[in-house]
């Protein structure tokens, strides 16, 4: 059943201890239940036949229904399965159910006290006046358990959606901000190589402009040399001019002006070898000059071009610059999403821990309970024992009242043979004022020794005699019996032994021949034997087991290395499975002495018997496992969380993502 929140307190305070009765079908399953608790006592239960269980009860003031605070019936506020109407009416039909206990009192005192009424908080007033209510320990309830938990798990389910939601937003963002930060990172290369390129072009124009102005320095200097060899030979040409007027006036003294004019004429020649060759130098100088301005018009273009190439670069650095402050906005945008999203997280954390908490909280209320159920159950077991020592006690009281009856039987037939009187005639004659037993024994005493007194009549030695041949008797029957068991024990113990004999024999020649198959097979050749220690007492003979591996001796198992014993072992372990295959078989890390070699070996000789027997095998070796149908491991991708994982290597994609790994 299941109603809504608000009414969960009042059905279950109606319900009591019957929210835990038994619903069945039909009677008869019923009273196969109490006869299986009773046969086994383990325990009472309360039974709700639905075919029995009509529930045809209904409110006894039904217009108790319009009083003021009434809600209506607690079986019209609880919903179930159709097939359940008559249970839930029978248990719930004749409650009424009100908002408050002061309305709740008012309609009970209305109706003289005959109406069973329940408040939402849990007050219950009953048919005679009664009234109980109070606080809960705790707000759980058997009715409101699995609302609860479908709200937790709704809730769950919910901040792990968004968790989950989170941290894909979270990774987009990263990725967005590795990318920003990867494109900022080769704009930063572009503008440092932009720099040196331009650093390294300003040193090559500087270079070059020194260059230029060592020559300008010096093409100024060959001109000024120029114009004074100019000045020089327009002095020699108005100094011949000088002479030649002069010739006719030194034509008087002509030796001398011969040899001054022969020596002006030298010196004249000497003046324009020298004029040709500073014409030829000043030509050289101006070609030179020539490529120097080219050089220098070359340089120019470079050095504009590279302040253009500056420029740029500075505009570029100055967009890279922008473009950096615009991806620094978007960085801290990104990173104020990521805040928040951190904060979402640590949000969805405190809800986690929250319901954790109460998880916990339910877990501490389960053990409770659970506590209180093993006191229920140990209380039921003092019960039970109880009452197994009184039905022991009973069973004492019922002998003893048996023997009381055989004594008084064999006391009344001991009167009648003894003294021919009846219990009733000794009543008769027993003198009342005799009470004290004692008394009585002294009495008897007393006239058993006047008796001896009249002569020797051995009574007693009858009765002696009687009692000791009867004793006799069963003694000597019981040990015939004794003996006769004896005899037939020892006998069925020779023949168990003769039987465990000819059969270990049978089976021990069996298990010598498959081994020395599976160990040829094992090993790929050699040879392997077993061997009783002692052939006349082969119940508790030793045995030897010998081996040959391929290119060595025979000899005893105890003698091979480590590797050869863990392969001899499971030689013997196989050959023995072979004879009687069990079902079922667990082996643990039995080939971890084996080589990879031994171990492919031991993996396909294992899985040839997985026809008839289902190994389990827990190991570590990679020749094993591929031989497997299915793998289990533990990993632990979180600290602290250990996980089960399972692969069906079977199944044709999950072997393909094996391969692949």
């Amino acid at each position: 059943i299941s109603t809504e929140k608000k009414y969960e307190t009042a059905i279950e305070t109606v319900l009591g201890g019957r929210i835990q009765n038994v619903v069945t079908k039909t009677e008869e399953e019923a009273k196969e239940i109490i006869s299986f608790l009773k046969s086994s006592k383990q325990g009472r239960a309360t039974f709700l036949p639905l075919d029995a269980v009509k529930g045809d009860r209904s409110l006894a003031r039904p217009e108790a229904l319009k009083e003021p605070g009434a809600i209506g019936t607690a079986d019209s506020l609880v919903k179930a399965d159709s097939m359940y109407k008559g249970i839930v009416n029978f248990l719930l039909g004749q409650t009424l159910v009100a908002d408050h206990l002061d309305h709740a009192l008012a309609i009970a005192r209305k109706y003289q006290h005959r109406l069973s009424i329940v408040t939402l908080e849990g007050d219950y007033l009953t048919p005679g006046g009664v009234l109980s209510g109070g606080a809960y320990k705790n707000n759980s309830n058997l009715l409101g358990r699995r609302r609860e938990l479908e709200a937790c798990e709704a809730e769950e389910k919910k901040k792990k959606d968004r968790y989950r939601q989170v941290q894909e937003k979270l990774t987009a963002l990263t990725k967005d901000l590795e990318a920003l930060n990867q494109s900022l990172g080769d704009a930063d290369i572009r503008l440092r190589r932009a720099s040196l390129q331009s650093a390294a072009l300003k040193v090559q124009w500087e270079s070059k402009k020194e260059s230029l102005e060592q020559l300008r320095q010096r093409l100024g200097g060959l001109t000024e040399e120029s114009r004074k060899r100019q000045e020089d030979l327009q002095a020699i040409d108005t100094q011949r001019l000088t002479v030649s007027k002069n010739v006719s006036e030194l034509e008087t003294d002509s030796g001398s002006m011969r040899e001054q004019l022969t020596g002006l004429g030298v010196r004249l020649e000497k003046v324009k070898e020298e004029l040709k060759e500073k014409n030829a130098a000043l030509e050289n100088l101006r070609v030179e000059f020539s490529n120097i301005s080219q050089k220098g018009d070359f340089l120019l273009e470079n050095v504009r071009r590279c302040n253009g190439e500056i420029s740029r670069t500075k505009q570029e650095k100055a967009e890279l610059i922008e473009g950096n402050i615009s991806v620094e906005e978007v960085t801290r945008e990104r990173e104020e999403e990521i805040r928040q999203l951190k904060e979402d997280i640590e949000a969805v954390r405190a809800t986690l821990a929250e319901m954790e908490k109460l998880q916990e909280e339910d877990e501490v209320l389960k053990e409770e309970r659970r506590e209180e159920q093993q006191n229920y159950f140990e209380a039921r077991e003092a019960l039970s024992q109880r009452i197994a020592l009184l039905d022991k006690e009973q069973f004492r009281l019922q002998s003893l009242e048996q023997r009381l009856e055989e004594q008084m039987e064999k006391q009344a037939e001991y009167l009648w043979a003894e003294y021919e009187i009846t219990p009733s005639q000794a009543k008769a004659v027993r003198n009342p004022e005799i009470k004290n037993p004692a008394e009585v024994r002294r009495f008897i005493s007393q006239h058993k020794k006047a008796i001896k007194e009249l002569g020797p009549v051995y009574v007693e030695s009858i009765e002696q005699y009687k009692e000791v041949s009867e004793r006799y008797e069963f003694l000597k029957v019981q040990q015939e019996d004794l003996l006769k068991a004896e005899t037939e024990l020892r006998d069925m113990i020779r023949d168990l032994e003769k039987g465990m004999r000819e059969q270990f024999k049978e089976q021990f020649a069996l298990i010598q021949q498959e081994f020395s198959r599976v160990f040829s097979e094992l090993f790929a050749g050699g040879k392997g034997s077993l061997l009783l220690e002692d052939t006349e007492d082969v119940l508790s003979s030793g045995v030897i087991i010998n081996a040959q591996p391929p290119g060595k001796k025979l000899q005893n198992m105890m003698q091979l290395s480590g590797g050869e014993k863990a392969l001899t072992a499971i030689a013997l372990l196989f050959a023995i499975q072979n004879l009687k295959p069990s079902p079922f078989c667990l082996l643990d890390e039995i080939e971890a002495a084996l080589d990879e070699p031994n171990v492919k070996r031991f993996a396909d000789y294992l899985y040839r018997l997985r026809g008839t027997t289902q190994f389990l095998i827990i190991t570590h070796r990679r020749g094993t496992m591929e031989m497997a149908d299915k793998l289990y491991g533990i990993t632990m991708q979180e600290k602290g969380v250990s996980a089960l994982v399972s692969v069906n290597l079977t199944d044709p994609a999950s072997k393909a993502i094996l391969d692949e790994e």
